[in-house]
């Protein structure tokens, strides 16, 4: 059976080689600069892509959105 191997990552959790050129693609594409500190991490990167592309059509905030039955209840002073 042949199995397939798992993107390399680099050493202490750096981003993979995909991660890396979407990355760099969306840096083109949006006229961006990818800060050296983000390229560090695998997970720093992951977060300047959700905020690269998470900026291109959000209309409502994140923050607005609230689950139905979690709202703040009031508690009453006694």
């Amino acid at each position: 059976m042949g199995f397939s191997v798992p993107p390399v990552r680099a050493a202490g959790g750096g981003p993979s080689e995909g991660q890396l050129k979407y990355a760099d693609d969306l840096a083109r594409k949006n006229s961006r600069v990818i800060p050296e500190e983000t390229l560090k991490s695998g997970k720093a990167l992951s977060l300047w892509i959700e905020g690269v592309v998470g900026a291109k059509g959000q209309t409502t905030p994140v923050s607005t959105f609230v689950p139905k039955g979690t709202e703040s209840v009031k508690k009453k002073a006694d």
